[in-house]
């Protein structure tokens, strides 16, 4: 049966109406009961495109609609559109009146006002409108233009057959990413990783990743915990002077998984682009192809299934052909996938059965499209590598600032850890500190007996406060030193394990707790004698920045390098440099993520397989939410990078023995069980195994 389309539009009125009933201005009136009211505001100096709540597209091309002296409308449109679909929506509009209710398929109303002046429709731009797949319009709609007469009827003219075209939409209203690439970016937001979303977003990251792997673009970690080297086990001294690693707190503090995979040979995701490159998808998300079929929701569908084949082949099919219609090329996509034995080809066999045309100007520049795409993804490369090299400039730039910074702590700790040992009689050697002399000579009345002090300090008061520091001062030898922090508030001189030190017997000193918070100093302090080991305990106070300023100034004569104020200023600054490097390693992680998302075909998602893998070669340690002879795994995704989780899983000891902060984090706590090398499983294994665990919070 031939479908009717029944087509109402009240701004159509003077080019379909009877020459003995003239157009009306406003709304029929005896449309007492229309269906709900749809309103738009459009600027008719542009091409827009409505999407109504039946699925109903109008595209209004720029200047279609004009003034009654013919002349385009050019200040913003008020729109509005009345879809009667409903059998009774139809009737309460009166537009069942000259056709029989089993024929029509639905109609519509639409007005157009600028201001208060209605407009009507160019006859030589008219509006385009398609129609949802699932509506029931096939190739035999017709469509009657409805005009309503002076007693408020519908009069309905004779039946025409429409032009049939495919609208393209704004670029900006199309997913020309994987879906699960935005799913990813989503998920990174909340948690402050980016702080801005939407499709724009996503498009910067994929076509990011079209220059080669981001990850470079994030690299450049340094310790932020340093001290005096000569109370650091892992010490070295090569040429006459401490190594860079000695005066770390910890000595994993310097290696980063990249170095160690690059060191020992141990595979990362592969990070060869495979599929459709980005720049391929950049070149045609480009204004260049906004009149093709390229820019409408049918082909973003189609694009879909062409990422998850990773085919630029089968995707250039689409940019060479775009003067025939989509359905056509559907065909071609489809003999192609049919002949290799692609299950993936029924997709395209139904897409080519839906018989979609073409845009109205798809064609106009088909061939010089055809004859640019390679110069364009070439260019559209350089681009990228030239945006990519300013970025690691700026990165390299600001890894110097670090390293100077760091280069300077050190001299001071340095500084620091020379004058005291030599008030101690120590002599500094092409090997280190030699024992002290027991016959101090000359010194003797600065320097009785040296001996090894505990010294622990507790404050109270820690986790209320932003950041923390704990000093003790040696007035007899005119030095300060820097408790290290342990954690829960709990502060220690010297060797970690042993929180030891070498200090004069018998004399007086005293710590400082030092606090901030909200921009808020705070103090306390107690003093103690070196004659016993001393376990103490604090409680920061608030005191004003005067107060604050002399009680630690009480010392600036012992030089620079023994000022509390000169050591808080690099402490802040490394605080700044911890935190920065945080929201780089949680840049990281989102970027490798986002990076697998954004390459369907080389890492396709196998929730089945990754299932049964950790179940036959990890329950045996791990369980998701219960530590067992290894940690719960619940949440390792979302702190570890992809990178991280290749590595370790193939083989821990190797980032262990190298020092990677993360694996020897992990090694203090649950060494000395050493987990199993997995070495034989690919990158697409773990990387199935990686999103499986990621399931769990």
């Amino acid at each position: 049966m031939r479908a009717t389309y029944l087509l109402s539009l009240s701004l159509l009125l003077t080019v379909f109406s009877c020459a003995d009933d003239p157009p009306l201005d406003g709304p029929p009136t005896s449309f007492s009961n229309l269906p709900e009211e749809q309103g738009f505001t459009i600027d008719p100096t542009r091409d827009t495109v409505l999407l109504t709540k039946s699925g109903v597209r109008i595209f209004f091309p720029a200047e279609s609609l004009v003034r009654r002296n013919e002349q385009p409308a050019q200040g913003l449109v008020d729109i509005s559109f009345v879809e009667a679909v409903s059998m009774a929506d139809r009737m309460a509009m009166g537009a069942a009146t000259s056709v029989s209710a089993g024929e029509g398929l639905g109609a519509f109303r639409l007005l157009a006002n600028e201001g208060e002046r209605p407009l009507r429709v160019n006859s030589d731009n008219p509006l385009v409108i398609q129609f949802p797949a699932a509506s029931g319009f096939d190739e035999d709609v017709t469509l009657l233009p409805g005009t309503v007469n002076s007693r408020g009827k519908i009069e309905w003219g004779s039946g025409q057959s429409p032009e049939k075209y495919l609208i393209p939409v704004p670029f900006d209203q199309l997913n020309f990413h994987p879906d699960l690439l935005r799913e990813e970016l989503m998920a990174a937001i909340p948690f402050g990783t980016f702080t801005q979303g939407g499709g724009a977003l996503a498009d910067s990251f994929y076509f990011s990743f079209g220059g080669g792997y981001m990850m470079d673009l994030t690299l450049g970690y340094h310790g932020t915990n340093w001290n005096e080297a000569y109370y650091q086990t892992w010490h070295e001294v090569a040429g006459g002077a401490y190594t860079f690693e000695s005066y770390a707190i910890e000595s994993y503090g310097h290696s980063s998984v990249e170095d160690i995979i690059e060191s020992h040979g141990e595979g990362t995701i592969d990070v060869v682009i495979c599929g459709i490159e980005p720049a391929a998808i950049a070149v045609l998300k480009s204004e260049d192809y906004a009149a093709t079929f390229i820019a409408t929701p049918a082909f973003a569908r189609r694009l879909q299934i062409l990422m998850d084949i990773g085919d630029e082949d089968l995707l250039r099919l689409y940019a060479d052909n775009l003067d025939r219609n989509l359905s056509e090329v559907d065909r071609l996509v489809f003999d192609r996938l049919d002949a290799q034995g692609d299950a993936r080809a029924a997709s395209f066999a139904q897409f080519s059965a839906q018989g979609l045309t073409n845009t109205k100007n798809g064609a106009r520049f088909a061939e010089s499209l055809r004859a640019a795409f390679d110069h364009r993804k070439e260019e559209f490369t350089t681009q990228l590598a030239g945006k990519r090299q300013a970025i690691q400039e700026a990165l390299q730039q600001e890894n110097q600032e670090v390293e100077q910074l760091i280069a300077d702590y050190q001299q001071l700790l340095w500084q620091r850890e020379r004058d005291r040992m030599e008030a101690y009689t120590f002599k500094w050697t092409e090997l280190g500190w030699m024992w002290p002399h027991r016959n101090p000579g000359p010194k003797a009345t600065r320097v009785d007996t040296v001996s090894m002090r505990k010294l622990t300090v507790d404050v109270q008061n820690t986790r209320s406060m932003d950041e923390v520091y704990v000093y003790t001062v040696f007035p007899a030898v005119h030095s300060l030193y820097r408790l290290n922090a342990s954690g829960g508030g709990h502060f220690y001189v010297g060797f970690r394990g042993e929180e030891r030190m070498y200090m004069l017997e018998d004399r007086g000193a005293v710590v400082y707790g030092v606090g901030f918070k909200d921009g808020d100093y705070f103090l306390d302090s107690i003093s103690y004698n070196t004659d016993i080991d001393n376990e103490l305990s604090l409680q920061l106070r608030p005191v004003s920045k005067g107060t604050f300023e002399r009680v630690i100034g009480r010392y600036d004569s012992y030089g620079v390098h023994n000022q509390i104020r000169k050591d808080l200023e690099f402490q802040r600054r490394l605080a700044e440099e911890k935190q920065r490097q945080e929201e780089v390693r949680q840049v990281q992680i989102a970027l490798e993520r986002m990076y697998v998302r954004a390459f369907p075909s080389c890492y396709p998602l196998d929730e089945q397989a990754a299932q049964q893998l950790f179940e036959e070669e990890c329950t045996a340690c791990h369980s998701i939410k219960t530590n067992l002879t290894g940690p719960a795994l619940a949440g390792v995704p979302k702190r570890r990078t992809i990178s991280w989780f290749i590595a370790f899983t193939r083989n821990s000891q190797a980032m262990i023995s190298a020092g990677e902060l993360q694996a020897s984090q992990l090694w203090a706590e649950w060494g000395p069980t050493v987990m199993t090398n997995f070495e034989e499983l690919s990158d697409q294994e773990l990387v199935n195994l990686y999103f499986y665990i990621d399931q769990y919070e």
